[in-house]
């Protein structure tokens, strides 16, 4: 989905997307640590491999941001350390539209 004419302002988006930037750009080794484990419950991301073991490029970090109260801040990354705040502050202004 894209909504045009949101209103919420140019820097927020640029702040959410250098900090989600600076994540993928990390380490696979430390991108792995914030993959999904579907067997203790946390589907917070993923590091796809094929069948062959290859990586894939659709690597994504999914996170529940509303309500914020529910939402395991523990589970999102420490680094960049931006990430954390600049996510919760455009889910926050994304459940105003």
């Amino acid at each position: 989905m894209h909504i045009a004419g949101h209103g919420l302002p140019g820097d927020v988006l640029d702040r959410l997307r250098a900090a989600g930037e600076a994540f993928f750009a990390l380490p696979i080794a430390e991108k792995e640590a914030y993959a999904n484990d579907p067997a203790a419950g946390r589907l917070q991301g993923k590091l796809a491999a094929n069948a062959s073991g290859k990586r894939e490029w659709e690597d994504y970090l999914f996170h529940l941001v509303h309500p914020d109260h529910l939402a395991d801040h523990s589970l999102w990354p420490a680094n960049p350390p931006e990430y954390v705040p600049v996510s919760r502050d455009f889910g926050g202004r994304v459940r105003t539209l």
